[in-house]
């Protein structure tokens, strides 16, 4: 594996008085006003079954870690399984992220009298709940989940971000199966239930800050998620206080 930590010497612009402006920040620079670390090749973590991996970021290159990127992947005995990444972030850091209300939908299909087919699911998943099967919110999962907002290559900074220091989730895919008995009848309940925006083969950015030294900094992580379990981290980089 070969990192990549390097400044690059540019050409730079001055104003009217000779002192050196310095660039807007975009989301992938890498400058000499930005500490950054590319990798090829990538980084890849995934976790095994029963076990968790975890990738840990010191992003502004002062010794600490700031960001810890981990994997989990639970299985029970019968074979269910959840998958999950997600990512933790430093008390001083902040992600532009969002909130998004946690919906879960519940399609019940009556067997007999005594056996019922109940499947837990969310927009995300492919499960389409088909008659004579009936389909419902259900409020178990209340509350709100945060996700880092996706960004491109070249995106800049918005005054109307939101930015929050919160646990953020990446990806989820629980398919867990299990049997309830309850007043005489059997419900088979089945999870298919996936959240976030990550869980497909793509290196996008996580776009964080910081408010110091009169600040703030902004800096980005360049990473994809493939099959809600496995994480690849290409880079990333943030301004030089």
């Amino acid at each position: 594996m070969l990192a990549l930590s390097s400044t690059t010497i540019l050409s730079c612009n001055k104003d009217n008085t000779g002192a050196e402006l310095i660039p807007v920040f975009k989301v992938g620079d890498t400058n000499q006003y930005m500490n950054f670390m590319i990798y090829d090749p990538p980084i890849s973590i995934v976790a095994e079954p029963d076990d968790f991996a975890r990738i840990t970021i010191d992003i502004d290159k002062d010794g600490q870690n700031d960001f810890y990127v981990t994997s989990t992947h639970e299985i029970s005995p019968n074979g269910d399984t959840s998958k999950s990444v997600f990512i933790n972030i430093g008390v001083s850091f902040y992600f532009n992220d969002y909130a998004e209300d946690n919906v879960l939908y519940q399609c019940t299909e009556i067997l007999n009298d005594s056996t019922q087919i109940v499947t837990n699911h969310t927009e995300l998943s492919d499960f389409n709940c088909m008659p004579p099967g009936i389909d419902s919110i259900y409020n178990e999962y209340s509350g709100k989940e945060y996700y880092p907002v996706i960004h491109k290559f070249g995106d800049m900074v918005n005054d109307d971000f939101e930015w929050n220091n919160k646990f953020n989730l990446l990806a989820l895919h629980d398919s867990s199966n299990f049997m309830h008995y309850d007043n005489g009848i059997l419900s088979i309940i089945k999870n298919d239930i996936v959240r976030g925006y990550w869980g497909s083969e793509m290196d996008n950015y996580i776009l964080t800050k910081k408010d110091v030294y009169g600040g703030p900094y902004y800096g980005w992580v360049k990473l994809s998620v493939r099959n809600c379990n496995e994480v690849v981290l290409y880079g990333f980089a943030f301004q030089k206080y």
